[in-house]
């Protein structure tokens, strides 16, 4: 920077203005910098906007649902045994955590629907492509579901 070009108190607000916009962002709307703390904070806050949802809402166990994973069953059958025997786990979780309400319907309960979701990120992320490729059907069928 040259001294005396405005250059220093230019380059300040700029990053005070970028700090500002990324704090809004993040759900931080008053950060001045964006430490560790900062960041850390947004997304414990993120994380308990998304946990509210997850409890207050449940996945309905529809006939769509349902003819969902028997297709991705029966289109596994023909993969890798371990791959079919993943999907056939992720049913029987899905399948014995359901729970019936007052008037008979049967849902997922969100807490659930959530720890599953994300044990299947988990495996679609540290498997092969085939098993990628499978659980991301169903996953996909899940979220669906559950929008």
């Amino acid at each position: 920077m040259v001294p005396g070009s405005g250059a220093k108190s230019f380059d300040q607000a700029q990053s005070n203005a970028w700090n500002q916009a990324l704090g809004k962002e993040i759900g931080a709307p008053t950060a001045t910098r964006i430490t560790p703390t900062v960041f850390a904070q947004a997304k414990n806050d993120t994380s308990d906007i998304y946990n509210d949802l997850w409890n207050r809402n449940s996945l309905p166990m529809s006939q769509g649902l349902q003819n969902d994973f028997s297709d991705a069953i029966q289109s596994a059958a023909s993969a890798k045994p371990e791959v079919l025997s993943k999907i056939q786990g992720y049913w029987n979780r899905i399948t014995n955590g359901v729970e019936q309400d007052a008037s008979g319907s049967v849902a997922l309960p969100g807490s659930r629907f959530k720890q599953i979701d994300s044990d299947m990120s988990r495996d679609a992320m540290s498997t092969d492509p085939e098993t990628r490729h499978y659980i991301g059907q169903i996953q996909d069928s899940l979220r669906s579901a559950m929008g």
